[in-house]
Formats: C-alpha cells, sequence, structure tokens
C-alpha cells in the first residue's frame, strides 16, 4: 500500500525522466508534444 507522500514521489519521478529525455531537443508545437508525451506514457506504462 502506498503512503500519502508517495505517489507524489513517483509522480515527480516520472515527471524528471521524461523532462530529461526530451532536454536534448526542442519539440515545435503543442500537438507534437501532445503526442510525444501520449506515446511516453504507454512505453512507461507497458515497461512497468
Amino acid at each position: 500500500m502506498f503512503t500519502q507522500g508517495s505517489w507524489l514521489n513517483i509522480a515527480e519521478i516520472e515527471i524528471n525522466v521524461l523532462a530529461r529525455q526530451c532536454r536534448a531537443r526542442r519539440i515545435p508545437d503543442r500537438d507534437t508534444m501532445v503526442s510525444e508525451v501520449a506515446a511516453w506514457q504507454t512505453r512507461r506504462n507497458a515497461d512497468k
């Protein structure tokens, strides 16, 4: 069972992972960003 703060820690870790992976390039527009984040989220959830 997760403690109250642990879901926040997990969310912060995931956001940091996403940020590091995107830092090396520019994402040109919002639609591309939404698409890229959705693909990233699908891969991360599949990997558990």
